[in-house]
């Protein structure tokens, strides 16, 4: 069990399948430290995001397109 964005303790199960049909508006939210394995980030807006130190594998990289900073 852990606790939910609202502190109520929920199966990770539950959160997952909760998240998987929300979209979430997460500007600002601080990240460091996230496990994000087999996260689906398919649309994800990244512009402005700090990924200084992030791990990627060459086929993740691949699928990035990348846009020009004033788009």
């Amino acid at each position: 069990m852990i606790k939910d964005l609202t502190g109520i303790d929920v199966e990770q199960n539950k959160i997952s399948d909760y998240l998987s049909r929300k979209f979430l508006d997460l500007h600002g939210a601080k990240l460091n430290g996230a496990y994000l394995s087999w996260v689906d980030l398919k649309c994800a807006n990244l512009s402005g995001a700090n990924l200084k130190g992030i791990e990627i594998t060459k086929k993740q990289l691949e699928q990035l397109t990348v846009i020009e900073e004033n788009e």
